[in-house]
């Protein structure tokens, strides 16, 4: 993970032009804000970001559970159809 961390502020730096100032931001910080505006920018309103003072972010997809109970739900509805098919 640091080495992404060492890649997105590469790449802020090349995008806006000008030196992050390390007594400000540690490389946590710069690498988690950008990555943060990174996937905000590209999934607008279908992502969230839930963050909290002492702990990790938790990032979730708008629909996903959904998707995922939908997707489990009919594999096991199947599996369930094929072991009554077979008796």
């Amino acid at each position: 993970m640091s080495k992404l961390h060492h890649v997105m502020q590469k790449l802020r730096k090349q995008q806006q032009g000008a030196a992050v100032e390390e007594e400000n931001l540690s490389d946590d910080d710069v690498g988690e804000k950008c990555l943060k505006s990174l996937l905000i920018n590209k999934y607008r309103s279908n992502i969230h970001i839930l963050s909290a003072n002492g702990r990790q972010d938790v990032v979730g997809f708008t629909h996903f559970g959904d998707y995922l109970l939908h997707t489990k739900y009919n594999a096991g509805r199947q599996f369930t159809e094929g072991k009554q098919a077979e008796n």
